[in-house]
């Protein structure tokens, strides 16, 4: 009897079916069945563990590798434990070779990778905003609200960090560094909400874990409205110290809006860029080209978690898509919903690099594909990620009127040569 055909199979192939998917538009910090919560826990709100800060386009030598782009994340977690290394390597399939290049010290401060030499964020909101004519010089004549894509090439071009985030500072640094696995240590380390422990808890206690919704979190401007316009953009923000992000009235799906306010909180760290070499725009299938990377959060060296182990928040697989298509995508892995490029993946429009280049992003939990060396997985991770196959040609009829008329021939043949040696 094959390994699914059995109870005990058929009950860890539905559990990998419905892995945990924690970072997608309108989807929540966990999908069913829960993995290591009481029955009792309720629906959690919705939110992500990793989330694109920036992205910019590698041209200039030494690094002249064609299709190469530095990737800026954030981390958030949602775990049991202190975060104290973060560690990714690049998993199957993989079928544009994509492999890390050099990565160099975290960017301290976080998002942006680099100044853009201009801020379009006239409102300080954290949202490419475009409403009636250009903001003019300085977001002025006219000031907020207006078409903050200056430049035309659809992403907001700022200096600055997401709107009211704590801005712990990433002194972490790389302790590995190969073509297919990097590796960073702590530095401080990153605070955890522990997202899980919530037996017992209504829906409400679980929204309530997210730091912006108590009051007194400084929240973003969430309409042009409330700026006082060029002089002073920071106004947007003088609701801090009463405003609050809202949660699901209805106690439904947990959404948490604005999404740009997911990530104030203690438990966010930014500044972590990586180098993704050969990441081409067509690829296979057509048009996208797709890698898959293995990621689990440390404390002290140790995993806070693996297949069967540990805190679900503490590993999975992020997948990171360049399309000329847009999103959502089709998903890799059975669990996964598809990268997208909603503001739950992306900081705003980062997902677009002016060269021109697309990105989709999805991050997921629980979850751990094949790796491309099977010598990163130092941590002797079980692998239960399985890919979805791809959809091919429909299946050719085992019989068609030609094969039935060959078959009929054969059979009356094989009849006529029967009788005939029963008729000597």
């Amino acid at each position: 009897m094959h390994e699914h055909d059995t109870p005990a199979g058929r009950k860890s192939y539905k559990r990998l079916v419905l892995a945990l998917v924690c970072l997608a538009a309108a989807r929540e910090l966990l999908a069913d069945p829960m993995p290591t919560p009481a029955p009792t826990c309720p629906r959690l709100p919705m939110g992500f563990c990793f989330r694109i800060t920036d992205i910019r386009e590698v041209k200039s030598p030494p690094f002249a590798v064609p299709d190469t782009y530095d990737v800026e994340f954030e981390i958030l977690n949602w775990s049991d434990k202190p975060a104290t290394g973060l560690d990714l390597s690049i998993a199957d399939p993989n079928p544009g070779g994509v492999f890390f290049g050099t990565i160099s010290t975290p960017d301290a401060n976080g998002r942006p990778i680099a100044d853009p030499g201009v801020n379009e964020d006239c409102n300080n909101n954290g949202i490419l905003d475009i409403v009636g004519a250009k903001c003019g010089a300085g977001c002025a004549n006219p000031g907020p609200p207006c078409d903050e894509d200056t430049n035309n090439n659809g992403r907001l071009d700022t200096p600055n960090r997401p709107p009211c985030n704590a801005n712990l500072v990433n002194n972490w640094v790389v302790s590995v560094q190969t073509s297919t696995r990097a590796v960073w240590a702590a530095g401080t380390p990153i605070p955890n909400i522990n997202m899980l422990n919530c037996a017992g808890k209504s829906a409400a206690d679980m929204d309530a874990l997210i730091p912006c919704t108590q009051a007194g979190a400084c929240m973003p401007c969430v309409s042009n409205a409330k700026c006082v316009g060029a002089g002073n953009p920071v106004a947007c923000c003088t609701g801090a110290g009463t405003g609050t992000c809202t949660g699901d009235i209805n106690n439904t799906t947990g959404e948490i809006t604005p999404h740009e306010a997911i990530d104030d909180g203690p438990e966010v760290m930014d500044g972590f860029v990586l180098r993704l070499s050969q990441l081409r725009g067509g690829g296979f299938p057509a048009g996208r080209n797709t890698v898959n990377i293995n990621w689990f959060l440390t404390n002290n060296g140790i995993t806070i978690g693996k297949s069967g182990f540990g805190n679900q928040f503490g590993f999975g697989v992020l997948t990171l898509t360049r399309t000329n298509l847009g999103g959502p995508q089709q998903p890799v892995f059975f669990g996964q919903a598809g990268a997208a490029q909603s503001t739950m993946e992306f900081f705003d429009s980062v997902f677009t690099v002016p060269d021109p280049a697309s990105f989709a992003f999805e991050a997921g939990t629980s979850i751990t594909a094949s790796f491309s060396n099977p010598t990163d997985n130092v941590y002797n991770a079980a692998i239960n990620a399985q890919v979805i196959p791809p959809a091919g040609p429909a299946p050719r009829p085992l019989f068609t009127p030609g094969v039935l008329f060959g078959v009929m021939v054969t059979l009356l043949a094989a009849g006529i040569w029967v009788l005939q040696g029963r008729w000597h």
